[in-house]
């Protein structure tokens, strides 16, 4: 290693003593471990910091995810493969900065203080102390001692700051600016803005009114669609959506293009609920989408064709809401055929927070093709196993529901001459002809809406939930149900909550 990349290291290493500092006037808080940032809010957050498009930590390897999510705290680990990544990659935004966004052309003093004044505060999410400024000098200094001009000890200098545990993970040691972090990161997955760095400057984001503003502001701005891509993308499995292929022999029209299209329409249907701060319930209920021309085919819609997209009303269609979309529906099938064990196990696992378990050991699923019987009776086949009943007489009630939607999700009356009956019993009794009666009925259920709140708040505090998270989760859905279940409110019932504050 050069003389140069060790020295650079050092002082990376070396700040997370610096950043652990306490901060006398902090109330007592919750101890939270630091995490690091995820690819993408590393990724995002160099681009809000250094005005970059590069996603250069796309292209590490793939993050583990657990309880749904890749941004749990305990996972957030780094190996000496991941400080070697984060060299390389620093390196590369650091002298791609100073020499475009971050350009400048006063003296050496002036643009050094620019940095240490305007980016590092920033890049570190919390003001910079004297003795951290000094030590940021010092290196300054030592690397136009090594012979770099003035802009390549700068982008030392900024090097350093990338690396450090300061920028990598969320240390938190001062609560209004850790409560500008975790809003930024929740909502953004990024890091605070202007105005969040603001209200903590003031010391008013623990105040409920001006967390509620920040909120909503914060779920106009356009960063927000990280929501769709992180949450939503990871609870109701959109993400997935992107590795998914079909039998071309069988689906020859589903292509990269269709998949993107299915994609698109998804994500456009769950921004919806933040933009127009909507009633989640119609999540699973909702009569209209917006899609393009190539899903429009799907739907089984006549039209010319479009450019862009448009909206489709659903009145008069066999379908309502999520779960009757094609994009939905072919993630949630095989690439030879529908899958109801699949799609029945979906929804128990990530819209009522009830996944059953994995099947025993021996237990073999339904083969790719099905002939003669159709997949109702060979379910039903299934189930004369006790060892299977237990697990699918909760799950193929609802799974069946949506045979009537191919692996492309175009809805068909029937398959291969049978009749489909889309019909069925859950548990609890409640009898439905359809996925539309199915989805109407899972929309006003409890287990649904308590799920979303579960979901989103899991999501926004990183890591499992505690004993006292449950019972403030109950308090969350029942304030949630007094706001009429409105999408935006439930953002700001859980910033609101003493868990997400980090109070005990």
């Amino acid at each position: 290693m050069s003389s140069l990349r060790r020295l650079l290291l050092v002082f990376a290493v070396a700040s997370s003593a610096c950043d652990r500092a306490p901060v006398e006037s902090a109330p007592t808080r919750v101890d939270v471990r630091p995490r690091r940032l995820t690819h993408d809010e590393f990724d995002n957050t160099v681009r809000d910091l250094l005005g970059t498009d590069r996603r250069i930590a796309a292209t590490f390897p793939e993050q583990p995810r657990g309880l749904g999510f890749d941004n749990i705290e305990s996972l957030q680990t780094s190996s000496p493969d991941d400080v070697l990544r984060y060299e390389s990659a620093t390196e590369t935004l650091a002298r791609e900065a100073i020499a475009g966004p971050l350009a400048c052309r006063d003296t050496a003093e002036a643009c050094l203080d620019a940095l240490l004044d305007d980016v590092v505060p920033r890049a570190w999410r919390r003001p910079l102390r004297a003795d951290e400024r000094d030590r940021l000098q010092t290196l300054h200094a030592t690397l136009l001692a090594e012979g770099l001009r003035d802009d390549e000890a700068r982008a030392g200098v900024l090097q350093a700051v990338l690396l450090s545990p300061a920028f990598l993970h969320r240390i938190e040691v001062d609560p209004q600016y850790e409560m500008a972090s975790r809003l930024s990161y929740f909502l953004w997955s990024s890091m605070p803005d202007e105005g969040l760095f603001d209200a903590a400057a003031e010391g008013v984001l623990h105040d409920p009114a001006t967390i509620e503003s920040q909120v909503e502001r914060m779920l106009d701005d356009p960063r927000a669609s990280a929501l769709v891509e992180r949450f939503a993308g990871q609870w109701l499995h959109f993400r997935a959506l992107d590795d998914v292929f079909k039998d071309h022999s069988r689906f020859p029209s589903f292509d990269d293009a269709l998949r993107d299209s299915m994609r698109d329409e998804l994500d456009r249907y769950f921004a919806s609920f933040i933009h127009d701060d909507r009633d989640l319930r119609e999540l699973l209920t909702a009569d209209t989408t917006t899609v393009d021309h190539a899903v429009l085919q799907l739907y089984g819609v006549a039209s010319a064709p479009f450019e862009g997209t448009r909206p489709l009303d659903l009145a008069g269609l066999p379908r309502r809401g999520l779960l009757t979309i094609p994009g939905m529906m072919t993630l949630l099938a095989r690439p030879f055929r529908t899958a109801p064990v699949k799609r029945g196990a979906w929804v128990l696992s990530q819209l009522l927070c009830e996944p059953p378990p994995p099947p025993p050991d021996g237990v073999e699923g339904l083969g790719e093709t099905v002939d003669g019987d159709t997949v109702r009776e060979r379910l039903a086949q299934h189930r004369e196993d006790p060892a299977c009943a237990s697990c699918h007489d909760a799950i193929d009630p609802l799974g069946l529901a949506f045979e009537s939607y191919d692996a492309l999700g175009r809805w068909r009356p029937s398959e291969d001459g049978f009749p489909i009956d889309p019909s069925g019993v859950l548990p609890d009794g409640t009898r439905f002809a359809d996925a539309v009666e199915l989805s109407a009925y899972l929309a006003n259920s409890e287990a649904f809406l308590e799920c979303a709140a579960r979901q989103l708040m899991t999501y926004a505090l990183g890591r499992e939930l505690a004993d006292a998270d449950e019972a403030e989760l109950q308090d969350v859905v029942s304030d949630w149900r007094e706001a009429g279940f409105r999408t935006r409110a439930l953002f700001v019932l859980i910033a609101r909550t003493r868990a997400f504050r980090g109070v005990p």
